[in-house]
């Protein structure tokens, strides 16, 4: 079989895991994806098979959307909400404050993205060497477009260029 499919990936799946299930359920034995996607993240996943898995590089030019909560006052020890909370405070914001927060990172800021996620350094990936105590240098350019900011729950809707990574 030779093709795309595009999986809407459920939160609790890693992408390796999506990968796994349709090289395993329709006997695929050349199955790809052209970007990861956290195991908490949901949404579009593009998966290539068979023959399809050669034009992966038709993909790594596409831009990212995204849609997020923003959670204020916490700090977590793997940069995301599915750590150990360290530090918790509390946050005297409105609409405004964070509107104008949020504007002075456009057009774009330098990002470090979380130690513990699936970006690969010289071909290792960041949460590997985190674990083997090993040093990332894992800066990334990325460009952000507010489209909207809803009080209370500071809705967010970004638009990542390629080699990024949303937190």
């Amino acid at each position: 079989m030779d093709g795309i499919f595009l999986i809407d990936k459920p939160s609790g799946l890693t992408s390796h895991d999506v990968v796994y299930q349709i090289r395993r359920k329709f006997n695929i034995k050349k199955v790809g994806h052209t970007g990861t996607l956290d195991p908490f993240a949901t949404g579009l996943m593009i998966i290539l098979v068979g023959k399809a898995t050669k034009l992966a590089f038709l993909f790594d030019v596409l831009d990212k959307g995204y849609q997020g909560k923003i959670v204020l006052g916490k700090s977590y020890d793997t940069d995301d909400t599915t750590g150990t909370v360290l530090k918790e405070s509390k946050v005297d914001m409105n609409t405004d404050l964070i509107t104008k927060a949020i504007n002075e990172l456009q057009p774009s800021y330098m990002q470090l993205p979380p130690s513990y996620s699936a970006i690969k350094v010289d071909g290792m990936k960041s949460y590997q060497a985190k674990v083997s105590n090993l040093n990332q240098d894992l800066y990334i350019f990325i460009n952000l477009i507010m489209k909207s900011l809803i009080h209370p729950f500071y809705l967010i809707l970004m638009f990542l260029k390629v080699r990024t990574y949303a937190v």
